[in-house]
């Protein structure tokens, strides 16, 4: 952490200490927060070592697989992922309390809010917070793509909060697992009314204008799922794409004009980074002083409770010394070779699944009409 950051991070210890009605009330037992980007294996890493998975259940060329490889791999509790707290304003649960959206732009952003904003902040982040009701073997697992700089401030034990980050350091790479992401998600997760209100894109723009937004999106989603047969291997992708599309301005019309050539645009950008190249990336400078996972923000910690791994290095190479990490911070019961195995299956499916979608989207693209 540089100097820069742990000013940032006292500046936010400093503003919660002087205005949560909750700081360091929360008396919490055992925490781990897994970290990761998108796509980046962290609930099928929680199936494989809490769940005891056996293997996969469903072959590479089936149409299911895109459904989600996380959950499609056999374990002892088919609703495992109900065990797991998921830390965002996307996920609903009625054995969790949903974080509101303005609680997870200020984890993602860590801003510093107005006296207004901060009453309401407080109550949700409490709410969520000590909301653990979710346990496996009497620890409560967060998943999420934001570090968890903000809980810090209202959990009393922090010496029992352990925080695994799954980490990547590659651009290709990057888009290779938000490709995973979005290609597993169920079309009906993407594009629903009530769901796509709750985008962050969706989100920025005015009021007024969004219900229109929400509308064109799910008008022109329906015109390309006619256009590429409705080809369920590829709607989540699309719906993504598609989302990314959308005009934030509050100018209608050029939000109507433009949403399919920015998302024709989008998709031919992402069919050429579908590759597995070991380009180094570059992020925003700004970026360090916020909540996501890549920013630094938590590097100050201890190696024994911030747990990095690589991902390529954890999931592509199954490399041994990671796995045995893997193995004492889940408290495993199998063998090390095992999850070896396991991690080896599921990415080679992974891969499968990649080369299948790269096909596929190749002919979405060239049946999108000029």
């Amino acid at each position: 952490m540089t100097i820069e950051q742990q000013n940032k991070w006292n500046e936010l210890e400093t503003f919660f200490k002087n205005n949560s009605k909750y700081y360091k009330q929360i008396d919490n037992d055992d925490i781990v927060f897994s970290i990761c980007p998108p796509g980046g294996a962290s609930g099928f890493i929680h199936n494989l070592f809490l769940n005891n998975l056996k293997g996969a259940k469903i072959s590479a060329d089936d149409v299911l697989l895109k459904r989600s490889l996380n959950h499609d791999l056999e374990g002892e509790n088919i609703f495992f992922e109900e065990k797991l707290i998921w830390f965002n304003s996307y996920y609903h649960d009625d054995n969790q309390t949903t974080m509101s959206f303005d609680s997870f732009k200020l984890l993602k952003e860590l801003y510093i809010p107005t006296s207004e904003e901060m009453e309401t902040l407080d109550e949700n982040l409490f709410n969520c917070l000590s909301d653990l009701r979710k346990k496996v073997n009497n620890t409560s697992y967060f998943v999420s793509h934001v570090l968890p700089v903000i809980p810090f401030f209202y959990y009393k034990n922090i010496d029992k909060i352990k925080i695994l980050l799954i980490d990547i350091t590659e651009q290709q790479l990057i888009d290779y697992t938000k490709l995973l992401s979005v290609t597993k998600a169920q079309e009906e997760r993407l594009i629903d009314y009530d769901m796509l209100s709750t985008f962050y894109e969706i989100q920025l723009i005015q009021e007024e204008f969004r219900d229109e937004a929400i509308k064109l999106v799910l008008n022109t989603f329906e015109e390309i799922k006619t256009i590429t047969n409705n080809n369920e291997t590829i709607n989540g992708l699309l719906a993504e794409l598609l989302i990314q599309a959308v005009d934030v301005s509050n100018n209608r019309d050029e939000r109507n004009y433009y949403l399919k050539e920015y998302f024709k645009t989008k998709l031919t950008e992402y069919i050429n980074t579908i590759t597995l190249n070991e380009d180094s990336i570059d992020f925003p400078d700004e970026d360090v002083f916020t909540g996501k996972w890549y920013s630094g923000m938590m590097d100050h910690l201890s190696t024994d409770q911030l747990i990095r791994v690589d991902y390529r290095k954890l999931i592509m190479e199954q490399d041994h010394d990671l796995v045995v990490k893997m193995f004492f911070l889940f408290k495993g019961t199998e063998t090390i070779n095992h999850y070896k195995d396991m991690i080896k299956e599921y990415h080679a499916l992974n891969f499968e699944l990649v080369n299948l979608i790269k096909n596929d989207l190749s002919s979405a693209s060239m049946a999108m009409p000029s």
